[in-house]
């Protein structure tokens, strides 16, 4: 009996003193770290505690498997680059049947449509997420043909903010009625940290000196160029008491564009990437101000954990973040791709730190009553319960 056979078994087993139970199958074919990956990971595990059972069918090694495996998420593995698309969406639906699966929960475009295909041949109900309009490349072919495959499949639609849903509506064929927004939610109680100087004293910076960083993989929608640009401009002003630093998943290519720049700008002694980092809340403590500098974003859970942890957050007008921060006294809201403007209100902040414990203090709240983990979880178990 092949690996498999037996986890398969085993569920079936564990499963079958409550035949009333539903069970999810969670896709995703990423496998690194992530936005749209901290969602897929938390939803798998928190929908138990709801009552349902999960089965997450991923691509491979990676930072998604190994946060389900801490969390005892039974997982499935399954690559279509290894396996070509036909084995795998004949894979895909053998998993479906012997799971006995009731509803599949996929997340962005790739895992959507061969969710919908499968979801389709078995008749299984099918929950699609898109996290941002980077889910879509600029170069993805056939769009039509499989936005019309999955109209015809997805049950529901579920888009992370109005304004990625509205987004979509009007540049894809996505069918209006199957729509919902539910907004990303995370754990926030392990935010709950006093404040640390870790972070300035291994880069030998002034505990005095404003420490302001971001949170996100090196991606172009990041805008990282508007920090180094941020940063060029207050060296020019004198101002190299304010320091930078970013935290995120590296891609050797931008990352050799962002460090040209930097060596462009003259700012490697202000400006720090410092990698991937597993320990979202540790980073965020040792932060005075958090700064989001995307050109797009579908959400923006950086932006939640930060003012979650009770940091200001300074934060540009590229989607989701409009829909976060609800008023001034939550957060500042920049136009998007205006630098002398971000840099003013770093500026500000770094001022006034009155201002910016205040606005700590009100973008904690706000955090906490509207984007807790426990409303995500409830906002999508409230659609598997239609099925």
């Amino acid at each position: 009996m092949s690996k498999q056979s037996k986890v398969i078994k085993f569920f079936k087993r564990e499963c079958s003193a409550n035949i009333m139970v539903k069970r999810i199958l969670h896709v995703i074919d990423t496998t690194g770290p992530g936005g749209a990956e901290t969602v897929f990971v938390s939803l798998a595990d928190h929908v138990r505690r709801q009552g349902y059972d999960s089965v997450a069918l991923v691509r491979g090694d990676g930072w998604v498997k190994d946060e389900l495996e801490l969390r005892g998420v039974t997982i499935v593995i399954l690559d279509d680059r290894v396996m070509g698309k036909i084995k795998y969406l004949r894979e895909f639906i053998k998993i479906i049947r012997s799971y006995e699966i009731d509803i599949i929960q996929s997340h962005l475009l790739g895992a959507n449509l061969y969710s919908a295909l499968a979801g389709l041949i078995t008749r299984t109900p099918v929950v699609a997420s898109f996290h941002g309009m980077v889910d879509i490349g600029e170069k993805e072919r056939g769009l039509k043909i499989k936005f019309a495959l999955m109209n015809l499949a997805v049950s529901r639609y579920v888009f992370v903010s109005d304004s990625l849903n509205t987004e979509f509506l009007q540049k894809y064929p996505v069918h209006k009625k199957k729509g919902r927004v539910i907004y990303n939610g995370i754990d926030t109680s392990l935010y709950q940290l006093p404040k640390s100087l870790k972070i300035k004293q291994d880069l030998n910076i002034s505990d005095s000196s404003v420490l302001v960083g971001s949170l996100g993989n090196i991606r172009r929608a990041k805008a990282y160029e508007r920090v180094l640009q941020v940063a060029h401009l207050l060296r020019l002003k004198g101002r190299g008491d304010i320091q930078f630093v970013i935290v995120g998943h590296q891609k050797k290519d931008l990352m050799d564009e962002l460090n040209s720049l930097s060596k462009k700008l003259d700012v490697g002694g202000s400006v720090h990437f410092l990698g991937f980092s597993d320990d979202t809340p540790d980073y965020l403590c040792n932060l005075d101000i958090f700064l989001l500098s995307s050109s797009s974003e579908g959400f923006s859970i950086a932006t939640i954990e930060a003012m979650s942890a009770g940091l200001p957050v300074i934060a540009t007008e590229c989607g989701g973040p409009e829909e976060i921060i609800a008023s001034v006294e939550e957060g500042v809201l920049v136009e998007n791709g205006n630098v002398e403007a971000l840099a003013a209100a770093v500026v500000e902040l770094a001022d006034d730190q009155e201002k910016a414990a205040s606005i700590g203090r009100s973008a904690r709240v706000a955090a906490h009553k509207r984007f807790d983990l426990q409303s995500m979880v409830l906002g999508y178990t409230e659609e598997y319960s239609r099925f």
